[in-house]
């Protein structure tokens, strides 16, 4: 019985504002590196659509999105809205695609073009 009195006397205090200290703890930036790195995935993720890009037949208008994933950084989006052009016979697809990585979801804008060797590449990729 004298226990149960001991600790109710104790709940019944509350705890002690007073004596509690706020904690000293810093915290910093992120480290460059990290953006660094997420260049790198970018970089990545930006050959993936341009190979998704340069597969489409030539000349055919492209009504759906196409996906897209890529293993090596597990980023996966949706190309759309897909205009091809001929520039002094030099054909370019611009786009606008989605983009989810592991730090969230963006939209991008693209232009891929091919060379006259028929090699593609990315012009423009950068975030919308």
């Amino acid at each position: 019985m004298t226990l149960m009195l001991v600790l109710g006397a104790c709940a019944a205090r509350g705890p002690d504002w007073n004596g509690m200290a706020v904690d000293p703890m810093t915290t910093s930036a992120v480290p460059v590196q990290a953006s660094a790195q997420s260049d790198i995935y970018e970089l990545s993720d930006s050959k993936v659509i341009r190979e998704a890009l340069a597969a489409l037949p030539e000349g055919q208008s492209i009504s759906e999105a196409i996906g897209w994933s890529n293993a090596r950084t597990g980023s996966l989006g949706d190309i759309q809205s897909v205009e091809e052009r001929n520039d002094e016979g030099v054909l370019c697809r611009t786009f606008t695609t989605s983009r989810e990585t592991f730090e969230g979801v963006s939209l991008y804008y693209g232009e891929s073009c091919r060379s006259p060797s028929g090699a593609w590449w990315m012009r423009r990729f950068e975030p919308a």
